[in-house]
C-alpha cells in the first residue's frame, strides 16, 4: 500500500486521525509523521520501520506482534480512540513498549448516541419517520394507537459496565429524564453507583429481567464475547429494548435477530456490528423495528479533536520520559527497556 513519501518517519499514523490537530501537534514537536493506510495491516517498507519510535492506530488498522517485532526504535503504540483490542497489549508490553488509550475522552458523543438511540426507539421517531413517507398521513393513525411512543422517563434502564460511558449514561437518564438505572458491573466501586444514580445489580440475567431498556457497555474481550446471548435475551421483558454502542461483538447477533423476529424485543438500536463492515444485505437492515448508524457515536468534530490531541500529547509524554496518563500496561513503567539515551 501507498505510504507518503516524506523521508525516514518517527511517527506513523496507521490510518489518519479524524482530527489533523494530534498530527500538527507532532510535526510542531519535530516529529515526522507519515500516514499509511492499514486495512487492517499496513504495509511499512523496512526503512520506515527501522526509525519509528511511535504508532497511532486507528480501526480497521491493527498493531501485531509481527509488526513490533519489526520496529527496533519504537516505544509507543496509541489508540485512536478508546478500543485497543487491534493492538497486541501482551507482545508490546513483553517489548518494553507503552500502549495507551483515550479512555473517557470519548465518553460524552457517546453517551449521548445511546441516549438518543433509546429516545428514537421509544418515540418512534425512525419509525414514524418511514410509515409517513411510506403510507402518508394514514401513518399516524397507527402511531397513535397500538404503536404509540413511550417516555424515557418511564422506563428502567439497565446498563452492563458502568464505566465512563456507562455512568454518563445513567447520569443523563436519571437527572435528565427521571428514569430508573440499574446496572450490571461488578468491580466497579459503589462512589460511582451513587454519583451517577445507578443501583447496583449482582446478577446479570438478573438485570436483563428487570430491564425496559437494556444497553450493554462493557469493554469487548474474551470475558465478554457474546456477553448478551439468547439466553440474556429470552430473560428479558416481552416488548423491551437493546442499544449497543460498546462492540458488536458483545452481542450475539443471530439470537438478536431471532428475539426481534419472535417479537420478545421491541426494538434495537445498533452502532456496532460483528464483524465491521457489515453485509450490506444484513437481515437487521431490513427490519423496521432497528435503528442503524455505521459506528459513528463517538464521532463529532469536538470528540475528535480531543482524542486526537490526547493521542499525540501522550506519544510525545513517553517520548519525554514522562508517564502518560492512559497507560494500558503499566507493568513495562518502571524498567522502560526501550528508552534511548
Amino acid at each position: 500500500m501507498s505510504m507518503e513519501d516524506i523521508g525516514s518517519p518517527d511517527v506513523l499514523l496507521f490510518n489518519s486521525l479524524l482530527d489533523e490537530a494530534g498530527r500538527e501537534l507532532l510535526e510542531q514537536s519535530g516529529l515526522v509523521v507519515q500516514l499509511c493506510h492499514a486495512h487492517p495491516d499496513a504495509d511499512v517498507p523496512e526503512d520506515a520501520l527501522a526509525t519509528v519510535q511511535a504508532v497511532i492506530v486507528r480501526t480497521p488498522g491493527r498493531v501485531c506482534a509481527e509488526t513490533i517485532s519489526r520496529m527496533p526504535a519504537l516505544r509507543v503504540i496509541a489508540a485512536a480512540g478508546t478500543g485497543f483490542e487491534h493492538i497486541d497489549v501482551a507482545a508490546a508490553t513483553q517489548a518494553g513498549i507503552a500502549v495507551v488509550n483515550n479512555a473517557a475522552i470519548g465518553a460524552q458523543p457517546v453517551a449521548e448516541h445511546v441516549v438518543g438511540m433509546m429516545l428514537d426507539l421509544l418515540k418512534r421517531i425512525s419509525v414514524g419517520d418511514r410509515f409517513l413517507r411510506r403510507n402518508g398521513w394514514t401513518a399516524r393513525d397507527r402511531l397513535i394507537g397500538p404503536d404509540k411512543g413511550t417516555e424515557l422517563g418511564a422506563q428502567t434502564v439497565g446498563i452492563v459496565g458502568l464505566g465512563a460511558i456507562g455512568a454518563r449514561v445513567a447520569s443523563i437518564c436519571v437527572r435528565g429524564f427521571g428514569s430508573r438505572v440499574i446496572a450490571f458491573s461488578p468491580t466497579t466501586p459503589e462512589a460511582r453507583f451513587a454519583a451517577c444514580g445507578a443501583e447496583r445489580v449482582s446478577d446479570l440475567l438478573d438485570l436483563c429481567r428487570r430491564a425496559d431498556v437494556l444497553v450493554p457497555l462493557a469493554r469487548y474481550g474474551p470475558a465478554t464475547h457474546h456477553l448478551i446471548g439468547a439466553v440474556e435475551l429470552a430473560a428479558m421483558r416481552p416488548g423491551s429494548y437493546l442499544v449497543n454502542a460498546s462492540r458488536g461483538q458483545v452481542v450475539d447477533e443471530l439470537a438478536l435477530l431471532r428475539a426481534l423476529r419472535d417479537g420478545r424485543l421491541a426494538g434495537a438500536g445498533l452502532d456496532v456490528f460483528d464483524p465491521e463492515p457489515p453485509r450490506d444485505d444484513h437481515p437487521l437492515f431490513s427490519l423496521d423495528n432497528v435503528v442503524v448508524t455505521p459506528h459513528i457515536a463517538g464521532v463529532t468534530r469536538e470528540a475528535s479533536r480531543r482524542l486526537s490531541l490526547s493521542s499525540a500529547n501522550q506519544i510525545l509524554q513517553v517520548l519525554r520520559c514522562e508517564r502518560p496518563p492512559f497507560l494500558l500496561n503499566p507493568e513495562i513503567w518502571p524498567s522502560r527497556p526501550r528508552v534511548q539515551g
